[in-house]
């Protein structure tokens, strides 16, 4: 069902963008660039199911290798640059002016990890694909002007039809509209790219926790435990 339900808000926003009875043969071209490896994945799970939707994404993230990805030198933003070209408005229209060439080939632009790279893509004047997953103020946590600032154009790109939102965690969801007054689809992640099924029969809970502070039980197993058995087991 939240597959249908994707697949159909995807169609919905497509058909808007293009605004032309030949929406379902038109060949759709999207940008993404990630700094997260999985949020991605998701999305492009159920695209790569739409022959005619295909989604160029390159990865800043420092955990590429796990998903077999390049990391991404192509741009002028990298890993190691993001938080400070967000946060000066000189170096996003010098991203614009570098890349405005390439990147205005393309229909659209998906935003997963972080949602503040819509700054990224706005000049374009272009409909954006967000998938809110996590607090969509970061890198900005610090600088409530800058803060302010992005919930502005969040608003405003939504309001132009030109920002189509969905949140793959309720927390998030309620997160983003107690900043910004959005409403956002609900859809879980799928997390269908690994190929792998959950079945709830284990009972431990899985913790995050990278001072330390909780002592190892028999209740629960750590994040960065669960990492090493996964790569030992070549789930990827």
């Amino acid at each position: 069902m939240l597959k249908i339900l994707l697949i159909f808000f995807i169609f919905l926003v497509f058909n808007i963008i293009h605004k032309k009875k030949d929406f379902f043969y038109s060949k759709i071209n999207l940008f993404n660039i990630d700094l997260h490896i999985s949020v991605i994945e998701d999305f492009k799970n159920i695209i790569n199911k739409i022959s005619h939707i295909k989604v160029n994404d390159y990865s800043i993230s420092g955990h590429h290798a796990i998903m077999n990805k390049i990391l991404s030198q192509n741009y002028h933003i990298k890993k190691n640059n993001w938080k400070q070209i967000l946060n000066n408005d000189k170096e996003l229209d010098l991203f614009y002016i570098k890349h405005k060439e390439e990147l205005k080939k393309y229909q659209g632009f998906v935003v997963t990890h972080t949602p503040s790279f819509i700054l990224l893509y706005e000049k374009f004047k272009k409909p954006i694909i967000l998938i809110n997953s996590c607090r969509y103020e970061n890198p900005f946590q610090n600088n409530i002007k800058k803060w302010n600032k992005l919930s502005q154009k969040l608003k405003k790109l939504n309001k132009n039809k030109l920002l189509y939102i969905v949140s793959n965690n309720k927390a998030d969801m309620d997160y983003l509209y107690l900043g910004t007054g959005i409403k956002s689809v609900h859809i879980p992640s799928l997390c269908l790219y690994i190929d792998k099924n959950y079945k709830g029969n284990k009972n431990k809970l899985l913790i995050i926790d990278r001072f330390n502070i909780i002592k190892e039980n028999d209740l629960m197993i750590k994040k960065k435990m669960l990492l090493k058995k996964v790569i030992k087991m070549k789930i990827y």
